[in-house]
């Protein structure tokens, strides 16, 4: 019988050895296979610190900007290449908006984040038709009349409010004045503009309120008498340079159609009227009608205080004025200028508008 042991053991022994090389093989392969992991990590590291850009020191935007190109926040892409970022950005509000840069080297890439701010610096805008108004005393005077516009440079028109609203949505403007219509003296009228982002602006104009010129009345029985304009040169029936004064002291007044009243404001014939009512005259009240008051003159003879009265067409009488000297004459001209005075000279320059008449109360 055959002794088997020490065959057994030699196999035993063969086993292990091969089991020990296996492990030893996967223990390289897997230190291998750890190591590149490591050396993968550490790779993209050093190419992550590596990636770097730099943006401009100035990150703000005016409110309301159209079509910003962020790219102009870019100073430099030192180490890499942009590949992507954030291309729009919203101007119509104010704050802080994030805006994201990736740039990128062979498989690794990086994000900037940079803050921007939208700022609105722009105060409103303020526009006064006349720094001074004059009123009679007794007369009232509405004070937004006086105001041409008041605008936001992107939101457009700003309303007027009575009181300061608890919420600004749209922006308001607010009107202030120790006005007395029953005193003579100068008024400030102040007016604070606010815009929806609480941007502040503010004017301020003068009200001057004026004794009424003391009526010298005269009575004329006949407007329509008729004299030979070129020859004709008798002086006024009226203190000229009173009519001259109060004309003048109205200028800013509105224009009203159809209104002689002060309070309200006037039309061209509607002017002329209440000034000659002022010393007792009851002229007509149209253009027309004004075209044969009193006597006609040459404008050769003109003197201040006529009627000058203008037509368009060639033929009718459309407009009249107050000759006030110097070559000049106040009107209430239309309804966006009001009561002004203009150069005769300036008033034909447009090629429509021509005297027909010079006419002397």
């Amino acid at each position: 019988m055959k002794d088997n042991t020490v065959s057994t053991s030699h196999g035993g022994n063969k086993y292990k050895r091969i089991n020990l090389f296996a492990n030893v093989f996967f223990s390289l392969v897997f230190a291998g296979f750890i190591g590149s992991n490591i050396y993968e990590q550490i790779r993209k590291e050093e190419l992550y610190d590596a990636l770097s850009m730099s943006f401009s020191s100035i990150k703000e935007v005016e409110y309301g900007t159209k079509d910003v190109d962020t790219l102009n926040f870019i100073e430099e892409v030192e180490n890499g290449e942009l590949i992507n970022y954030t291309k729009e950005l919203d101007t119509s509000k104010v704050g802080n908006q994030l805006l994201t840069y990736e740039i990128s080297k062979e498989d690794v890439t990086k994000d900037y984040l940079i803050d921007v701010v939208i700022k609105d610096t722009n105060k409103p805008i303020i526009k006064i038709k006349n720094s001074t108004i004059k009123l009679y005393v007794g007369n009232g005077y509405n004070f937004t009349d006086n105001i041409e516009s008041i605008t936001d440079v992107i939101d457009g028109n700003i309303g007027y409010v009575d009181a300061i609203p608890e919420q600004n949505e749209n922006g308001y403007y607010t009107i202030s004045s120790n006005f007395n219509k029953n005193t003579v003296g100068e008024y400030a009228v102040n007016i604070k503009a606010v815009d929806k982002n609480n941007n502040e602006e503010n004017a301020s104009y003068t009200i001057k309120v004026i004794e009424k010129p003391k009526l010298k009345v005269v009575r004329v029985s006949n407007y329509s008498t008729t004299y030979n304009s070129s020859t004709y040169n008798r002086a006024s029936s009226v203190d000229t340079s009173s009519v001259t004064s109060a004309a003048i002291s109205l200028i800013g007044s509105r224009y009203v159609r159809n209104s002689s009243n002060p309070a309200v404001g006037f039309d061209c014939s509607g002017f002329v009227h209440y000034i000659y009512s002022l010393f007792g005259y009851n002229l007509p009240r149209t253009a027309g009608g004004l075209r044969y008051a009193g006597n006609e003159v040459s404008e050769a003879n003109m003197q201040p205080g006529d009627i000058i009265v203008w037509s368009d067409n060639g033929y009718s009488a459309t407009h009249v004025g107050i000759y006030v000297g110097g070559g000049n004459m106040v009107h209430s001209a239309n309804g966006r200028l009001g009561v002004v005075m203009h150069s005769i000279s300036y008033w034909q320059g447009g090629g429509r508008n021509r005297i027909i008449s010079i006419r002397r109360v």
